[in-house]
């Protein structure tokens, strides 16, 4: 995805794109651990949020998936390193994300690295190496970029009866800090309410000082950190209120403008689309900084290989997009997201309509592969009356045409038969076809994916 007119944009709007996926991270941090989203319980800093049930319309986080079962720790390395341990895992799909606070993916623990076997692990920034305890000697260290780092977890489960199995293997995940004892510092705050229109920026300035942004991007940063004050010793409330009328309304200006620029960039990809469907296997790969344990590095996997200008601003938009439409998404060799605004033909997707998804042949994964609805707005799940919110090859009593092809039904009208129905909502949505484990065949686009043909 590229935005060929990035330099002619006013320096507020810039800022504000280049800095809302650090706001939007640390935000959603924050409310995890006080106060959990949809079925994710909150929990504080350095312990799990096991969901207990898989997500539904009630979740409001932005593309959340329905495959599997959140297990998530928002990690604070305040007080020193922390540990954490995964048990065997057999016979399904997990993954252990590693998000930094600008929305990183530094490191995957899950499936692809460690196979059924689990592992022990240990998190310490760069200036703790040497407060990690002799009996953690056999553990394998992971190097934290930020204080503060989400864990996400997810655990693959087929339904409501597979929900015990699930649940037993969280009770064995293991996190505690090595110095338990000592008081961590979380988060930063910022002294105002939710009805400031400089919100975003005094956040913003108060998340960059305590979240720095890597080695690579601060160039491109030059300009922003001096827009925003980042290194005047006034707190945030004075800096912005010292700022004059005109300056201040720049600001609330740039930003309104800056969500219409991404919105337009979603609704309008450029992307590769194949019948419909966006092909965005790059769209999480904006680190060029940190590659830890299960994380691939190189020109295939990081947009902003080149570190010029032009590739880090190009990244920078793109972790924008990512955030917006997807926070805490996978790269694609781990997960492989299509989403898609038309149908085959090119139309706006209305659940008013009765539409058809036929599978000549199903999608080549070696985990498994779903198809998730949501609104066009928000995103978020949509409300249905049979509890459906996504369908694939582990849908119980899903129906194969006898050639083995599969047909499935997309409307917001229920079928008499709905073994293969994917319910919308009244109006226009955006369904996601998710790939875990994408094989070959999907990259080097020899399978291609059906369209979603009125019916």
């Amino acid at each position: 995805m590229h935005m060929t007119k990035l330099s002619d944009l006013p320096l507020e709007v810039k800022a504000a794109i280049f800095g809302k996926p650090l706001v939007q991270n640390i935000d959603q941090i924050k409310t995890s651990v006080s106060e959990g989203f949809g079925s994710s319980p909150k929990a504080p800093y350095n312990e799990f949020s096991n969901a207990s049930t898989l997500s539904d319309a009630n979740n409001h986080f932005v593309s959340v998936n329905n495959d599997t079962l959140y297990s998530q720790v928002m990690m604070d390395l305040s007080a020193g390193p922390v540990v954490l341990e995964i048990p065997e895992i057999k016979n399904r799909y997990y993954v252990f994300q590693l998000v930094d606070a600008w929305t990183n993916n530094f490191g995957y623990l899950g499936q692809r690295t460690l196979g059924e076997k689990g592992g022990k692990f240990i998190f310490a920034q760069s200036d703790q190496m040497n407060d990690i305890p002799a009996e953690y000697s056999d553990y394998q260290v992971i190097k934290a970029p930020s204080q503060v780092i989400a864990v996400v977890g997810r655990i693959a489960c087929t339904g409501e009866d597979d929900l015990v199995n699930v649940h037993a293997l969280q009770k064995q995940l293991v996190v505690h800090g090595v110095n338990e004892k000592a008081e961590i510092t979380g988060t930063p705050t910022v002294d105002t309410n939710d009805t400031d229109a400089l919100l975003f920026w005094k956040k913003l300035r108060t998340y960059m000082q305590a979240y720095p942004v890597s080695e690579s991007f601060k160039p491109i940063f030059e300009d922003i950190e001096k827009l925003i004050g980042l290194n005047d010793e006034r707190n945030a409330n004075d800096y912005f209120a010292a700022l004059s009328e005109e300056a201040q309304q720049k600001l609330i200006d740039g930003e309104k403008q800056a969500t219409k620029v991404i919105v337009d960039l979603l609704e309008n990809s450029n992307a590769r689309t194949e019948n419909g469907w966006q092909e965005q296997f790059h769209v999480f790969d904006y680190n060029v900084d940190y590659f830890e344990f299960g994380a691939l590095k190189g020109k295939e996997w990081e947009v902003g290989y080149a570190k010029t200008t032009e590739a880090l601003e190009e990244a920078s938009v793109l972790r924008n997009v990512a955030a917006t439409a997807g926070l805490w998404g996978n790269n694609g060799y781990e997960a492989l997201y299509f989403p898609t605004y038309v149908d085959g033909s090119g139309n706006q997707l209305d659940g008013n309509n009765v539409y058809e998804l036929t599978f000549t042949e199903l999608p080549p994964v070696d985990a498994f592969w779903s198809i998730t609805m949501y609104d066009a707005e928000n995103f978020f799940l949509v409300d249905n009356e049979i509890n459906r919110y996504s369908i694939g090859d582990r849908t119980a009593g899903i129906k194969y045409e006898d050639d083995g092809s599969l047909k499935i039904q997309i409307s917001a009208e229920k079928p008499e038969d709905t073994a293969n129905w994917l319910p919308a909502p009244k109006g226009r949505f955006r369904p996601v076809l998710r790939a875990y484990l994408p094989q070959k065949a999907i990259f080097d686009e020899t399978y291609k994916l059906p369209g979603i043909n009125l019916k």
